[in-house]
């Protein structure tokens, strides 16, 4: 589980996670499922609504909706702790920097800082984001 954690995070703090966003919103608004209709009679009263029919899809897809919730709640979570657990975070996560370095950087001791990524790793595990 905490592994997972960690990846989401180098995601989000790398954009990996917004990007994926777009690209999954990419593939349903130019996914087709055409009906080539096999049984060689004509549809009748046949009204497309390509764009209503796309705003659906898009709306109602779980993985866009789990990718949202995510990032929503990472946000949020970064909206309400320290700054200083906020650099170390996006330092370890997005940066991708040593622990000496962020102790360095910081003016804490690498147990510190390790402590204040744990800390926001249990306040987004309460809200079971994975």
């Amino acid at each position: 589980m905490a592994v997972k954690l960690d990846h989401l995070l180098t995601d989000y703090f790398s954009g990996k996670l917004e990007s994926e966003m777009k690209l999954r919103k990419l593939e349903l608004q130019y996914h087709n499922d055409h009906d080539e209709n096999v049984g060689g009679g004509r549809m009748q009263n046949n009204l497309t609504r390509v764009t209503e029919t796309t705003m659906i899809h898009i709306e109602s897809d779980p993985k866009l909706q789990l990718y949202a919730y995510q990032k929503e709640i990472i946000e949020t979570v970064l909206s309400i702790v320290p700054d200083n657990v906020v650099r170390v975070v996006k330092s370890f996560y997005g940066s991708k920097n040593s622990w000496i370095t962020i102790s360095m950087d910081e003016h804490i001791s690498e147990r510190t800082a390790r402590t204040w990524r744990d800390q926001f790793k249990n306040e987004l595990s309460k809200w079971h984001i994975l």
